[in-house]
């Protein structure tokens, strides 16, 4: 059974997929991969930001520093000119 953790954080993964690919092209095949490398690169920025490997709960504030992260990191430059706030908190 899911954590509520677990089950947050799928939801935002989702929610970015989504919002990824509506606004872009990506292939089939390539969408699995996509999706487990987001959560877990999601997972691994909540823990860093938290400062804990075992996050129980993603609060607002963690959403904030998460969604400030992935605006600013080179790393994710593919979700550049999603507007993630919109996505996370009202979508």
């Amino acid at each position: 059974m899911k954590t509520d953790f677990e089950k947050s954080l799928l939801l935002i993964t989702a929610k970015i997929v989504e919002a990824f690919v509506l606004n872009n092209e990506i292939e089939q095949e390539d969408l699995p991969n996509f999706i487990q490398n987001l959560y877990a690169d999601l997972y691994r920025e909540i823990e860093t930001i938290t400062s804990n490997k075992t996050p129980q709960k993603i609060t607002k504030e963690v959403m904030e520093c998460l969604i400030e992260k992935i605006e600013t990191d080179k790393k994710y430059d593919q979700l550049s000119g999603l507007n993630l706030r919109d996505i996370i908190f009202y979508n």
